[in-house]
């Protein structure tokens, strides 16, 4: 999941699609947002690439994988909630 700071001016949800061009190339389309207390979490779908300029190597997953940029807690939370909110919808 990329990360990142808001910018001046940006909402949560402008800089979470910015953030996830910049950082893995592709747009996304924002379902959901919320505010887990140390950061704003979004539930999004992919919608395609858009850059190959990439800060990271980007994969999709059923399963958490081994290496992860954040403390596993915070996904076991944020990937089901995400779900929730994507099969609501």
């Amino acid at each position: 999941m990329p990360g990142g700071h808001i910018e001046e001016g940006e909402t949560p949800q402008q800089a979470a699609r910015r953030e996830f061009v910049e950082e893995a190339g592709y747009d996304i389309e924002i379902w959901g947002i919320r505010d887990i207390g140390t950061c704003y979490v979004c539930a999004a779908r992919l919608l395609g690439r858009v850059s190959e300029a990439s800060e990271m190597e980007s994969r999709i997953f059923g399963e958490l994988p081994d290496e992860l940029a954040f403390g596993r807690d915070e996904y076991e939370d944020t990937v089901p909630w995400a779900r929730r909110v994507l099969q609501e919808l």
